[in-house]
Parts: structure tokens; C-alpha cells; sequence
């Protein structure tokens, strides 16, 4: 990841300001993208936390900065097991735990764009660091066509981010997710929330 650009793709696994910190240390040049935090107290602190590491996070105009950031050489970072209405419209499902999950478009969007290796990156507790790899459309014969390659990124992350929440369902926080929300019914479940 230091070498060239790169994708990587993490989750609500544990502490994502901690993995970027500790990519930041080992030299990858990490570009992160974020939603707003709605809480000011809580955007605060974690902007303080941020800053303090050297995270960079974009919150806004995301697909071209992140687009830019990879053509320097970059490595762009992204939960991806974040709630995504845009996979939900254009019908970019995964399949995760059993379930049907919207995917966010993101990625796809970055690697027709820019192909290049894409990684999942965890921080696992005490402190180890592991980078799986997913996919590399830069090396040649590794998808037939677009529809081919995207459902296999699909199908490696959720199965490493499955493997992750069956081994230690306590650090994960996607379930709290409204993507993860809407996979079934709970109490005080809301209807259309996805």
C-alpha cells in the first residue's frame, strides 16, 4: 500500500482511528472518507483524535478527491459496511451472514477509474494489523468483466468481515449500522430505514 495507489476496505470492526493511525505510522499515505458525525461533542473529539494521528478524512466531494488522492499513488480508505441508499437504487446487493446487504457504489466507480489493488485492513485486538488482499484488477486475468469482479469484491469482504463478526461479534459496531438495520425486524424496528 505503500507502493502505489490502493484500496482499502475495513468495517465498523473495532477502531478505524486507531487502524488509520497505525497505517499513518507505516508509512501508507491513507485518504479516508467519512459521514458526518451528527453529535458536535462527538465530531469534536473524534476530529481531535483525527488530528492528532494525522488521519486525513473527506467528508464531501468524495468520489473525486478520493479519484485524485489514487492517481498520486494514494491508498483510499472506506467502511464499506456502511448504510448505502445509492447501492440500494442501483441494485448492488452483497450477500452478508445470510442476508441481502446494499453495497456502496464507491468502489467500483474508483477501480473502473483507476485500477489497483483493493485490501481488507483490520486492527485486531492488542494491536495486531492484518491486510487481506480482495482483488487486483491490474493483474491480468483476474475478472472477466465488470459485473464478474464486482460480485467477487463483494463475496471477499463479507466473507472476511463474516469470519471477523462470528470470531468476535463484540468489536464489531456495524450491526448498529442503519445498512444492517433494515436486514430484519427487531424491536422498535423502523420500516424503510436501509
Amino acid at each position: 500500500m505503500r507502493a502505489g495507489p490502493s484500496l482499502l476496505l475495513t468495517a465498523h470492526f473495532g477502531n478505524w482511528e486507531a487502524q488509520a493511525a497505525a497505517w499513518r505510522r507505516l508509512g501508507v499515505a491513507l485518504l479516508g472518507a467519512a459521514r458526518p458525525i451528527r453529535s458536535a461533542t462527538v465530531a469534536a473529539w473524534v476530529a481531535r483524535i483525527r488530528a492528532r494521528h494525522d488521519i486525513s478524512v473527506i467528508h464531501s466531494s468524495v468520489p473525486r478527491s478520493a479519484l485524485r488522492h489514487l492517481r498520486a499513488g494514494g491508498c483510499f480508505g472506506l467502511l464499506w459496511d456502511q448504510h448505502s441508499p445509492s447501492g440500494m437504487q442501483d441494485g448492488r446487493l452483497g450477500n452478508f451472514l445470510g442476508a441481502r446487504a446494499a453495497l456502496d457504489p464507491l468502489p467500483f466507480f474508483l477501480l473502473e477509474r483507476n485500477p489497483c489493488p483493493v485490501y481488507f485492513g483490520v486492527l485486531l485486538p492488542g494491536g495486531a494489523l492484518r491486510l487481506i488482499p480482495l482483488l487486483d484488477p491490474t493483474q491480468s486475468g483476474s475478472h472477466a468483466g465488470r459485473q464478474d469482479w464486482e460480485k467477487l469484491l463483494a463475496r471477499r469482504y463479507h466473507r472476511v468481515l463474516a469470519t471477523l463478526v462470528r470470531a468476535r461479534p463484540e468489536l464489531w459496531h456495524g450491526v448498529l449500522h442503519a445498512r444492517f438495520k433494515a436486514m430484519g425486524a427487531y424491536p422498535g424496528h423502523r420500516d424503510g430505514v436501509g
